[in-house]
């Protein structure tokens, strides 16, 4: 599973709780936009390129202190094909060693991401004295993007109806380059790869700012429940579910929100408003979290800091079929 960033999943979060600034819509419609575009990719490859052992996806990659972001890289032989994927929209051109948007000279360009990448990727691979070739691939998503290259260029540009193509044709290298063991350019990627990025500052450090307590209905984005022993009922569009569920996704996005803290059962019961319940909570903690410090809760839980699908992807299992409590009609209320 392709994971959202963390500055992602905190501003998706923040969204359903408070008005984001518009610094924070801009950047998170620019995060929504770029995770969709990756998505896609990944749906292509997969269909079209069905090597998944020699495919990597969303790495954070440091060297001598420099840190870069590489969106998909594919291995074949000892040929790297570092892809970046952008979901740009518009008309773009290439001259002059310059990027432009319609008429307007782009201030950063477009290539120097990818560029730079290569560079430190290249460094990682001959530190472990692997000689391989990286070739740069960017790959447009968007199916109404125009793009056109006025000069020659080192890089492949490509649109994401040509995409298909230029994968059948990996697909045939795959039986023509010499095998590399995956073993060897993988321990040297592992080797570099940093923890996703969180920032320092979580929302605690938000003076003045005031968040919607409660659970949010994941259809709705409402927060008025009528809670029942097994489930919660969305007084709002009718929504149904899984008590356990809701419980859980809600102490995940406390954890997003306040990533640089232990989750703590007093805060966690304020966040989960009037529909909370102490003792349910209580309970969840001790079935699904880890406690921090070898005996007590006054230390708290650990937090992870990701969205529920994160936290807890090996459990959806689990999870989904919870929703089945919400056919255990009953008239008790708790």
């Amino acid at each position: 599973m392709r994971k959202q960033t963390f500055e992602h999943q905190y501003l998706q979060v923040l969204a359903e709780r408070t008005q984001l600034n518009a610094n924070e819509k801009n950047n998170l419609q620019r995060l929504v936009q770029g995770y969709l575009g990756e998505c896609n990719l990944d749906k292509i490859v997969d269909t079209f390129f069905n090597q998944s052992e020699l495919v990597l996806n969303n790495l954070n990659l440091a060297y001598n202190k420099e840190v870069i972001q590489v969106d998909k890289l594919i291995v074949i032989g000892n040929i790297a094909y570092l892809i970046d994927v952008k979901n740009y929209r518009g008309s773009y051109t290439y001259q002059n060693n310059s990027w432009y948007r319609g008429e307007r000279i782009l201030i950063n360009n477009i290539f120097r991401q990818i560029d730079r990448a290569s560079d430190i990727l290249q460094k990682i691979f001959s530190a472990k004295r692997l000689h391989m070739e990286i070739r740069r691939v960017l790959i447009f998503m968007d199916p109404a993007v125009k793009v056109e290259i006025k000069q020659p260029i080192v890089q492949t540009v490509l649109r994401v109806e040509e995409v298909a193509a230029w994968l059948m044709k990996l697909k045939e290298e795959v039986q023509l380059y010499p095998k590399l063991s995956p073993d060897l350019w993988r321990d040297a990627i592992t080797d570099s790869l940093l923890p996703p990025y969180c920032p320092l500052n979580d929302f605690s450090s938000q003076v003045g700012r005031t968040l919607q307590l409660g659970i949010c209905c994941p259809k709705c984005k409402k927060f008025t429940w009528t809670s029942h022993r097994y489930y919660l009922y969305c007084d709002h569009c009718g929504f149904c579910q899984s008590k356990e569920l809701a419980y859980v996704k809600t102490i995940c996005d406390y954890g997003v929100l306040f990533s640089n803290s232990n989750l703590e059962r007093k805060e966690l019961k304020k966040f989960l408003g009037e529909v909370g319940n102490e003792y349910y909570l209580r309970y969840q903690l001790k079935k699904h979290f880890e406690l921090v410090g070898p005996n007590g809760s006054q230390k708290g839980y650990r937090n992870l800091g990701s969205k529920f699908e994160y936290w807890f992807e090996n459990e959806q299992e689990y999870f989904k079929a919870l929703q089945k409590r919400c056919n255990w009609k009953t008239n008790d209320k708790k």
